[in-house]
């Protein structure tokens, strides 16, 4: 194992991290439990995939982004938060076509299925092609941030927001219930 090899070789194929290694296997760690349970990521995701069980086509597959879309919505607004940023992540039946990987920050932080689904599938049609055969799907929101942090958008209506934050909180409330 590590412990019995030679610590120059190690340094030579592994650099600095070498000590890591050495370090791990003679059972010293270099943060306590107190550290690891009270770290914050300095940013966060969620994401949800899929591989699916048969070559799907261009419109199915838009079927199955949506379907993901709504339950990872759904879990955004019962953490509520917010994404400023979703990509997306299209594999191909048998490498036909090289893995297709996009994203966009957000106009302004959403929980709304309607912006970010019309997002995922404007960067799925946009970067698709609709004869393709898919295999793989991911979806992601990165760089959330809570409710209580909203930005003011002129060109939508306040009171519209509100709305649909309200319908949102009891829509999740009766899945909830059921």
């Amino acid at each position: 194992g590590i412990r019995g090899a030679d610590s120059k070789k190690l340094f030579k194929e592994f650099g600095v991290n070498a000590t890591f290694l050495i370090d791990h296997a003679s059972g010293i760690e270099p943060c306590t439990i107190s550290e690891i349970k009270n770290y914050k990521s300095k940013s966060n995701s969620m994401n949800s995939g899929q591989i699916l069980f048969r070559d799907y086509t261009y419109n199915e597959t838009k079927t199955v982004i949506l379907e993901m879309t709504d339950l990872l919505v759904e879990e955004l607004k019962g953490r509520e938060l917010k994404a400023n940023v979703v990509s997306i992540s299209i594999g191909f039946k048998r490498e036909t076509y090289p893995s297709y990987h996009t994203g966009i920050k957000l106009d302004n932080p959403s929980n709304s299925f309607k912006d970010i689904s019309d997002t995922l599938i404007y960067l799925f049609e946009k970067g698709v092609n609709k004869d393709a055969l898919i295999r793989k799907v991911n979806i992601s929101f990165s760089n959330l941030i809570y409710y209580d942090i909203e930005q003011l958008n002129l060109f939508k209506d306040s009171n519209e927001s509100i709305e649909e934050a309200n319908l949102n909180k009891a829509l999740l409330g009766i899945k909830n219930k059921y």
